[in-house]
C-alpha cells in the first residue's frame, strides 16, 4: 500500500487520489481478488541541465575572483588599523 500511495504524492501531491488508490488495492486483496499492484511509474529523464560544461568551467575568472576579494579582505582591516593607529 506504501507504493501505491508514493505515486500519486510524486505526481504532484495527489493526496486524495492516491488514498483511493490504496483503498481500492485493499478493498481488492480483502474480497479475495488478485492484487492489481501498484501503479506503473513513468520515469521522466531531465535531459537539459543548468549547470555549465567543463569548458564553460574553465574558460571563467572565478578564481580570479576569489583572490581579488581574498587580497581585498585582508589588506582593508591592515589599512584600516594603519589609519587609525598610525597618524596618532
Amino acid at each position: 500500500a506504501s507504493e501505491t500511495l508514493q505515486v500519486p504524492l510524486r505526481d504532484g501531491n495527489k493526496y486524495n487520489q492516491g488514498f483511493l488508490d490504496v483503498s481500492d488495492r485493499i478493498v481488492a486483496v480483502l474480497s479475495g481478488e488478485p492484487d492489481p499492484g501498484p501503479p506503473v511509474v513513468e520515469e521522466e529523464i531531465n535531459i537539459a541541465g543548468n549547470f555549465k560544461s567543463a569548458e564553460e568551467t574553465q574558460e571563467s575568472n572565478a578564481t580570479l575572483w576569489v583572490v581579488v576579494i581574498l587580497v581585498v579582505a585582508t589588506v582593508v582591516p591592515m589599512v584600516t588599523y594603519f589609519f587609525y593607529q598610525g597618524f596618532s
